[in-house]
């Protein structure tokens, strides 16, 4: 429905730029999205009479709260991103009974575009950081290859055995992207780790913490450790604990916003569905 797809592009465009200009995607936006999404399909549902678009919208907004918990506790998104993509969820809906691999759902090809978008993004992200602090990241990018020699090797391996595959055994052009995909996953690994255990991290005063920032090291105070250094986003109860210690400053790591690749991945699954189908 195009009133659903136009909500969740205005809120993906609303999330991009607060997520650009403060690392934050605020709560208003994520709960009005799922709050629409559900809202409106249920006004569909009165209308046409047809308890599909309810239906639908709750199959989906389950299976994105799936994702964004199993994303949120993986470490790899924040709060704000897996509220979003709740919201998408509920929106956009998910049918469960027409899903086969030639007639991919909305919501599957969005998340497997936000896989392989993501990537790119995130990985031009990280050449970017990693450019501006050449002087930081190369010493421990060669440091960190040397710390993996096995995995190189390995990776190694794996791209000649594509490049061999493919030319002189007929391979098909799958197996050789993806062999191409692991060796050059190894280098974007390695330098991913390097940016943001070296060139993210930041010193903040305890008044400018949010919500969800990320503690690179342990607040301890009088050698007690009131906040100990975790994957997950601090808490507004651990930000209270901050706040009341008087805490000069706290290491933490800044993440990559995220949200734009989410942005991104719609326009794509909209303008292009079913894209990487021939492969």
């Amino acid at each position: 429905m195009i009133v659903t797809w136009i909500a969740g592009l205005i809120g993906l465009l609303i999330g991009t730029y607060t997520d650009l200009k403060t690392r934050e995607v605020p709560d208003w936006l994520n709960f009005s999205l799922i709050s629409l999404g559900i809202g409106i399909n249920l006004i569909y549902s009165l209308v046409f009479w047809s308890y599909d678009y309810i239906f639908y919208s709750m199959v989906g907004f389950v299976f994105c709260l799936g994702l964004g918990f199993l994303m949120y506790y993986g470490g790899q998104w924040g709060g704000g991103d897996s509220k979003l993509i709740m919201g998408i969820g509920a929106l956009i809906g998910l049918n469960p009974l027409t899903i086969t691999l030639l007639n991919l759902p909305f919501v599957f090809q969005f998340v497997i575009n936000l896989i392989l978008v993501g990537a790119a993004y995130g990985f031009i992200w990280t050449g970017v950081i990693a450019i501006k602090n050449w002087k930081i990241f190369y010493p421990y990018f060669k440091k960190h290859i040397r710390m993996h020699h096995g995995f190189r090797v390995a990776a190694w391996c794996i791209a000649i055995f594509g490049v061999v595959f493919k030319l002189f055994f007929g391979g098909t052009l799958m197996v050789f992207l993806l062999c191409a995909a692991v060796f050059f996953m190894f280098y974007i690994w390695i330098s991913v780790r390097v940016v943001e255990r070296n060139c993210m991290i930041k010193k903040v005063n305890p008044s400018k913490l949010t919500e969800g920032d990320w503690i690179f090291k342990d607040v301890v105070v009088k050698g007690k450790t009131l906040v100990a250094r975790q994957s997950l986003g601090l808490t507004l109860q651990q930000l209270e604990i901050i706040k009341k210690a008087k805490v000069p400053f706290v290491w933490i790591r800044e993440g990559v916003p995220f949200v734009p690749s989410f942005l991104l991945s719609f326009l794509v699954t909209t303008l292009f569905p079913g894209w990487f189908m021939p492969f």
